[in-house]
């Protein structure tokens, strides 16, 4: 009878969770399948409450504030590259970033008995599983980890998906961007669109300059030289050098990298000053310049 108690107390000891309108939901990693959370995922959930993290987001758009930076959509966002370097040291990809670092779940081991049905050697054999697997993704990019709580927070993030509000908005956007491209007189990405007009005229670099820092140095630095992005100085580049090939990378960015697209963030008069810094940088060879990626053009 106490073995029978400690099992189902065991399947079904519960989290208590606070979704963003204040009221308690319940989770348990054993419950992963019918709530369709993986059991990495599951366990990333927990530490997104346990870290408190609800306190400074929201995972719905329509609840974003002054308090409140929504996350809603961010799945898929950024790299798996790109987020484990940001919740270690935000101030080095983000400056003047008021995030606090998570370094305690760089150092985290991954626990069985976090799991809601700690007895299950199925669950947590599944866990480790896709821990690897995103561990390999990683290793990929140069990171070594192994088994940390930063895994499964970071697996949580990346399957956080797009509200229809979020999805609603971002539609719009999208049209008021391809709007004003017309009104400017061509969508396409030519010689004869606004994009480029602006990119060859040097007076617009200084903007460009001030967009460039506030948007781009966080993962190609200040000068250009290259963090987490490539060094855009040099005369070699992964997704070519002619100023269309840059308009194009920066409108529609370069997911699998980390890269977003900033055709909703940037009007085209602004990717074409990004575009005249950018071209204003060549040859100039930083100090600690990332090595040349790509092809030579």
């Amino acid at each position: 009878m106490k073995y029978l108690i400690f099992v189902i107390s065991s399947i079904f000891f519960t989290i208590y969770l606070f979704n963003n309108n204040g009221k308690v939901e319940t989770t348990t990693i054993a419950d992963a399948s019918s709530s369709h959370l993986s059991p990495l995922v599951a366990y990333g959930k927990q530490l997104y409450m346990r870290e408190s993290c609800n306190s400074c987001h929201t995972l719905k758009v329509e609840h974003k504030n002054a308090q409140l930076t929504s996350l809603d959509g961010v799945g898929g966002k950024y790299s798996n590259s790109w987020l484990f370097h940001y919740l270690d040291d935000p101030l080095s990809i983000i400056p003047n970033s008021k995030k606090s670092s998570y370094k305690q779940l760089y150092t985290n081991t991954l626990r069985k008995e976090m799991i809601a049905a700690k007895e299950n050697d199925t669950l947590w054999q599944a866990l480790l599983k896709e821990a690897d697997s995103l561990e390999l993704e990683l290793k990929h990019e140069g990171i070594t980890t192994d088994k940390k709580e930063i895994i499964a927070l970071i697996a949580y993030m990346q399957q956080i998906p797009a509200s229809e509000k979020k999805m609603e908005l971002d539609s719009i956007e999208r049209v008021n961007y391809l709007n004003e491209q017309k009104l400017s007189g061509n969508a396409d990405v030519d010689d004869k669109s606004i994009i480029i007009k602006v990119a060859n005229d040097e007076a617009n670099k200084e903007k460009g300059n001030v967009l460039f820092q506030a948007n781009c140095s966080p993962c190609h630095g200040t000068e250009g030289q290259g963090i987490i992005g490539p060094n855009l100085t040099d005369a070699y580049w992964l997704h070519g050098g002619k100023k269309a090939d840059i308009a194009n990378t920066i409108m529609n960015g370069v997911l699998a990298k980390g890269m977003i697209s900033w055709k909703s963030h940037l009007t085209p008069t602004e990717i074409g000053a990004l575009i005249a810094f950018i071209a204003s940088i060549n040859g100039t060879n930083p100090d600690n310049a990332k090595a040349p990626q790509g092809i030579k053009e």
